[in-house]
């Protein structure tokens, strides 16, 4: 069972533009109403669009993001993360994360 497709794109500070991967992500097919975006440090996960995306996530969902430094600078917080989805999506049954660099292509994990 497919379900919605979400995006997450981040810039470290408000002076920084988001348009680049907001347009990568919509290239993917991720509509403007799933992307969530933050204008926040990397430094941790304490990001209010972020916490918002998690907490919608459900069965079948996919998750792109345009690259892992996007999600944040510290790599072992990145897995963290990623197991705290993981462990939520096991319960749930399906969740994808995907990582693409460019669009039409995407490595799946």
């Amino acid at each position: 069972m497919m379900g919605t497709i979400y995006g997450y794109a981040r810039v470290s500070t408000r002076e920084q533009n988001l348009d680049r991967q907001l347009r990568a992500l919509e290239e993917f097919g991720v509509r403007r109403e799933h992307i969530f975006a933050d204008k926040a440090s990397g430094k941790n996960f304490d990001r209010p669009e972020w916490t918002r995306l998690v907490s919608v996530l459900r069965e079948g969902d996919v998750l792109v993001v345009k690259s892992i430094d996007r999600l944040g600078r510290n790599y072992e917080e990145i897995i963290d993360q990623w197991r705290a989805l993981i462990k939520t999506c096991a319960r749930m049954s399906l969740c994808w994360i995907c990582l693409c660099s460019t669009p039409g292509t995407s490595a799946m994990a």
